[in-house]
């Protein structure tokens, strides 16, 4: 895609990025938040504050099991990424309605979004198999 000031931008879907499937999961697993945002000025970089603010269920210091990331599959509003011992699924259409989102989950909140909304969940074991969460 074209920028009108930064030219050729590329953009790509990042669920067949192994390095993005990865972030989630741990992001999921270990509790991890949004990163931190930063401005360059004159003085030097300036933090700036996030408009979205994202939430994995886990706990720091929870494990993260070793991924092998299959190539994503899309049905309706979800990507499912099958990753080895969890599968990564991915909401590309967000329910603002919904309430709990569930175990090993990561959730987002923006201005006028009280509750949570799921932007993903993992579920563990087998594609098409038992979830455990």
């Amino acid at each position: 895609m074209e920028h009108s000031v930064l030219g050729t931008r590329w953009v790509y879907d990042a669920c067949a990025d192994p390095v993005y499937v990865a972030a989630v999961v741990a992001a999921i697993l270990t509790g991890q938040g949004e990163a931190e945002q930063f401005v360059e000025m004159e003085g030097g970089l300036e933090p700036r504050e996030s408009t979205v603010k994202v939430k994995g269920s886990g706990k720091p210091g929870d494990d993260v099991p070793a991924l092998t990331p299959m190539a994503p599959t899309t049905e309706g509003p979800t990507t499912s990424i099958d990753a080895g011992e969890v599968t990564l699924l991915v909401k590309r259409v967000l329910d603002l309605e919904a309430k709990d989102p569930g175990a090993a989950s990561l959730t987002g909140t923006w201005a006028n979004q009280s509750s949570p909304v799921l932007l993903a969940s993992l579920s563990r074991g087998v594609v098409g198999g038992p979830s455990a969460g």
